[in-house]
């Protein structure tokens, strides 16, 4: 060997890095499963329930872990897309009109934590979604985790469990689930951490029924596509189990606006295939049975709701006072979860003014979330969270009218949307996240999706 070659800088080996990049990329999956966990069960407890700096680290771990471990192979492979670019790009234009919302706004810091959450588990779920979800195999693990987590808030929803010490009592109508004894050595610990600011309890959707009812919708997503593909008997049963009892629960949460949505998501379904009719018809005549013999007072809940012209003319005047917010700054809005109560000077109400000032101190929301987002971030922001989700939204009519898979995803996601009319679904982050993740999968799943197993013979 002669001296020129001893003097050359050795070449790296890319090999070893090429070997470890499979492994990594089931990690940085495996994260974004976990982080879905963490959001669904546990995300609103933190954000609102644990100390700082403990609840903003987690919520940014949980978003932010799995963005940091799917960057590294697609940067070193050089296999960026021209999707991922643009997502990419969106989503720092996101950033930047968000940074402009909070400037505009008159409490800044609120608004910038607000607006921060909502982009760390919304836009940031769907980026992931695009990169994780392009593989057939990590499609079907999230929609089976999606089904083992809808039946863990089943088993929570349905029964009330005693063992040595812990008392759980899970309301369907409240989601909470009541700890009343601690014997257990360190757990004063754990009490500080998940309980202490919630009365002993763990709050997984707001401890509000109607949130509690889009959890759900969007967790059937999980099962219902599973369903139409899995050809092995016991897993239909327990999927078709899933599907019944979510539906079941939700009927039983007693609130218009949630049966409302439920309803319109089977509309969705059986719009392209008349012949599911009879079976949605039947299934849902089923579930509402067994919710009524597990509560009788439900018919009587359901009357009190439907017959309650005040919420009606609440939401009516929310319209009309949204879309005033909207044209007093169209372009970068008031500000996100700005305090509404001060736009109230100049408006005068068509309805009982003092009630809406009322509702508007106490609960600072237009109980809307499409029109929440175009008065309060403005219209800039809106179109470019449109144009964000561009991918998803241009496969719509298509998919709707092919594939049978997509168009059940459809009628979860329309669903939501409608129960969302109601209420400001995604500043819920569990909602957020859960949405947004859908729609990346809608992305995602090809044409004709074909079963995922062979028949038995």
């Amino acid at each position: 060997m002669n001296a020129s070659t001893q003097n050359q800088p050795a070449v790296p080996d890319d090999s070893a890095i090429e070997r470890w990049l499979p492994a990594w990329n089931r990690l940085a999956f495996l994260a974004f499963c976990l982080s879905t966990v963490f959001m669904v069960l546990l995300s609103v407890l933190a954000t609102q329930g644990w100390p700082p700096p403990y609840n903003h680290f987690a919520t940014g771990l949980a978003a932010m872990g799995p963005v940091a471990l799917s960057c590294f192979p697609l940067l070193y492979r050089r296999t960026v897309s021209l999707q991922w670019f643009l997502s990419s790009a969106g989503f720092f234009l996101l950033l930047l009109l968000a940074w402009l919302n909070s400037l505009n706004s008159p409490v800044p810091m609120t608004t910038l934590k607000a607006i921060g959450l909502f982009l760390l588990t919304g836009p940031v779920a769907f980026w992931l979604g695009l990169v994780f979800f392009r593989k057939e195999k990590n499609r079907n693990v999230f929609l089976w985790m999606l089904s083992a987590v809808l039946s863990v808030l089943l088993f929570l929803g349905w029964v009330v469990e005693r063992t040595e010490g812990v008392h759980l009592n899970f309301s369907p109508s409240t989601y909470a689930l009541t700890f009343s004894d601690y014997h257990y050595p360190g757990f004063s610990w754990f009490r500080f951490m998940f309980f202490e600011r919630y009365h002993n309890e763990i709050v997984l959707t707001l401890s509000n029924p109607i949130s509690a009812g889009s959890s759900l919708l969007l967790l059937i997503a999980g099962p219902l596509l599973l369903l139409r593909r899995e050809r092995r008997t016991p897993l239909k049963v327990f999927l078709g189990f899933l599907l019944v009892g979510a539906a079941g629960l939700i009927v039983l949460i007693g609130k218009k606006s949630t049966l409302l949505a439920l309803l319109v998501a089977a509309l969705i379904a059986v719009s392209r295939h008349p012949e599911w009719i009879k079976k949605t018809v039947a299934g849902l005549l089923i579930t509402s049975a067994l919710a009524w013999a597990a509560k009788p007072a439900l018919i009587a809940e359901y009357t009190r709701g439907f017959t309650d012209n005040a919420s009606y003319g609440l939401r009516l005047e929310s319209w009309r006072f949204g879309v005033d917010v909207f044209l007093s700054d169209p372009l970068l809005g008031i500000g996100f979860n700005a305090p509404l109560i001060d736009r109230l000077e100049g408006y005068a109400p068509s309805g009982n003014a003092e009630q809406f000032k009322r509702h508007l101190r106490i609960n600072n929301t237009l109980e809307n979330m499409p029109l929440t987002l175009l008065a309060e971030t403005g219209l800039l922001f809106v179109l470019a969270y449109g144009m964000f989700l561009w991918p998803a939204l241009k496969r719509l009519p298509g998919l709707f009218k092919t594939d049978v898979s997509s168009l059940l995803l459809i009628a979860c996601l329309g669903g939501f949307v409608v129960h969302s009319l109601t209420f400001d679904s995604l500043r819920n982050p569990a909602l957020n996240w859960l949405f947004h993740s859908l729609l990346a999968l809608l992305t995602a799943v090809p044409a004709h999706d074909k079963p995922t197993c062979k028949p038995a013979r």
